[in-house]
């Protein structure tokens, strides 16, 4: 059995609110690499929820 990793994402916007920084300052440290594990799905971003808020930990599921 392997253990898979599962990230839940924030938008820009929420990360924003979440961080204290615009929407667009969000989208500009996700192009320069500050969040390792963002996603760009088309226009959006998407970061991995345990970078905005460090007390949350990635999900892990098992995978048979």
């Amino acid at each position: 059995m392997r253990t898979k990793l599962i990230a839940a994402y924030y938008s820009t916007d929420e990360a924003a609110v979440i961080l204290g920084f615009t929407p667009w300052a969000i989208r500009e440290m996700c192009k320069r690499g500050d969040f390792p594990g963002a996603r760009q799905l088309g226009r959006k971003w998407r970061i991995p929820k345990h970078l905005v808020d460090p007390q949350l930990e990635p999900e892990t599921v098992e995978v048979t």
